[in-house]
């Protein structure tokens, strides 16, 4: 991987991780372009159009890593609504830091948060995210990234904030042309005692 003045610039056609080791003092910027798979993402959780590209900014600060940059893509969602799939484009960004762990091998697991009062204010901005873990020499942001992007997905997906969905009565699509049905309004408990009232009364005998 070459490596510029200043902060230092690789590419990565695999998983989104480095080596320790490979992290100049100065820092290195991070520019690639993951699979889902890669991301560990499976298709329950998301699915992806296209390679997600990754931006990162990585600066070692003491024993730790500050990692900041921005991960897009475009995802197919499905509306809830009208049910039809669409596209929507992600630009997520990120901050994250990282701390060596020697207990737990493999899954990054969180840690308190530090304080990153003292810093120079470009560092410092950086080392304000989440708490991550790496052990040995090896930085996996992809448990990372991965998270980020579930987290991005709406609790209720639309295609558009103005769709109409379907007819309930006839399944229409109203988006694409009215369809005609008369809503049926929710009945609440007196117009159901009301009803029960009328029937009584006409099948009461009269005088």
């Amino acid at each position: 991987m070459k490596q510029g003045s200043g902060v230092g610039t690789g590419c990565c056609v695999a998983k989104p991780s480095l080596r320790l080791s490979d992290i100049p003092t100065e820092g290195r910027s991070l520019d690639c372009r993951v699979n889902a798979e890669e991301l560990g993402l499976a298709p329950v959780d998301v699915q992806a159009c296209e390679a997600f590209s990754l931006h990162a900014e990585i600066v070692p600060l003491e024993d730790e890593l500050a990692v900041k940059g921005v991960v897009s893509g475009r995802v197919l969602r499905q509306c809830v609504r009208c049910l039809k799939d669409y596209q929507e484009t992600l630009d997520l960004p990120f901050t994250a830091q990282y701390r060596t762990r020697k207990d737990k091998p493999q899954h990054p697991a969180k840690q308190p948060e530090a304080s990153s009062e003292g810093l120079p204010e470009d560092v410092s901005a950086l080392a304000e995210g989440e708490i991550y873990s790496y052990t040995g020499d090896q930085v996996d942001l992809a448990p990372m990234l991965r998270e980020q992007i579930i987290l991005a997905s709406p609790m209720q997906a639309l295609c558009r904030e103005d769709c109409r969905g379907l007819c309930p009565t006839c399944g229409q699509d109203r988006n694409l042309r009215p369809c005609g049905c008369v809503d049926k309004q929710l009945s609440n408990p007196f117009m159901v005692l009301r009803g029960l009232r009328a029937r009584s009364d006409e099948s009461s005998p009269r005088d």
